[in-house]
């Protein structure tokens, strides 16, 4: 049984060491605050956005049905004739190909478009609220790039406070087992719940890769990477890459999709502990 003196120094020791693990804990809360703020990608503000764009399209949508089907030009009346609930339904990136359509009939056939009320300013206004919902839906790309490296450095931190406690702190409250039984037992259950926390992530893995076009090889940014049959869906950076982080150990499928190309799937995508998985996916355009 440990003597008064070394009861005294361990309980020095713990309070210098408490102290030292507040610093690091503090130091990793914006970290963690990162990571919770971007979790999703969506700002706020989307889905008023998306709104406004599906009300401006329905509106346009009439408009151009009205002057093309008073020429019984059916082609270009049919291009547009969508419903306000499928516009609705749609993906991010679908809804703004169709809104790219519509504003490129608007502007091609402004003149013949004027009586019903298509000048310039109709079209200003337009385009304004279609740019405004395209920056929100590339903002996933961002925040999910400072997820990422939120992410990376918070596991590095949290590695490091859970090497020392296991080293130093541990061995120090043995120490106490005896003098100070009762905080010694509230420590122990402390630290269960500090590895509980710790291993938390540790049968997941990462996938990331790039999406390019299967003739130019160029990459294709703002393509949508979803994992089959799991709510998780990413977007490609302006760099087309994508990075997914926290998936569960085992096989999966991922859909890829981008406006202007065929959707494909990649099979058997098996996400270990080990390493990320890399991958090069390109995409045939659509005829």
């Amino acid at each position: 049984m440990p003597n008064q003196h070394s009861a005294d120094y361990s309980k020095r020791w713990t309070q210098r060491s408490l102290h030292r693990i507040c610093n690091q804990i503090f130091r990793a809360l914006p970290l963690a605050q990162a990571q919770t703020l971007n979790r999703k990608g969506v700002t706020e503000n989307k889905r008023a956005a998306r709104l406004n764009l599906v009300n401006k399209i329905e509106q346009a949508q009439g408009i151009i049905m009205s002057h093309f089907d008073s020429l019984q030009d059916y082609d270009i009346y049919n291009e547009v004739n969508v419903s306000t609930s499928k516009l609705k339904g749609m993906r991010d990136m679908n809804l703004s190909i169709h809104s790219t359509t519509v504003l490129d009939l608007l502007t091609n056939h402004q003149a013949a478009l004027l009586p019903y009320g298509v000048d310039p300013a109709y079209i200003t206004a337009y385009t304004a609220v279609h740019d405004i919902y395209n920056d929100i839906i590339s903002t996933p790309t961002v925040a999910s790039n400072t997820r990422k490296m939120a992410g990376i450095i918070l596991l590095a931190k949290v590695s490091a406070l859970a090497k020392y406690l296991r080293r130093d702190l541990d061995k120090a409250m043995l120490l106490l087992k005896f003098t100070e039984a009762e905080f010694y037992i509230t420590y122990l259950h402390a630290r269960n719940v500090i590895d509980l926390g710790v291993h938390h992530n540790a049968n997941t893995g990462i996938i990331r890769g790039v999406v390019k076009d299967e003739t130019t090889e160029l990459i294709i940014p703002n393509a949508v990477v979803q994992i089959v049959n799991t709510p998780t869906t990413v977007v490609t950076s302006d760099l087309g890459e994508f990075t997914i982080i926290d998936v569960p150990i085992g096989p999966y499928s991922l859909k890829f999709s981008a406006g202007g190309y065929i959707n494909k799937t990649v099979e058997n995508v098996v996400v270990t502990v080990t390493e990320p998985i890399e991958l090069e996916v390109k995409l045939a355009l659509s005829e």
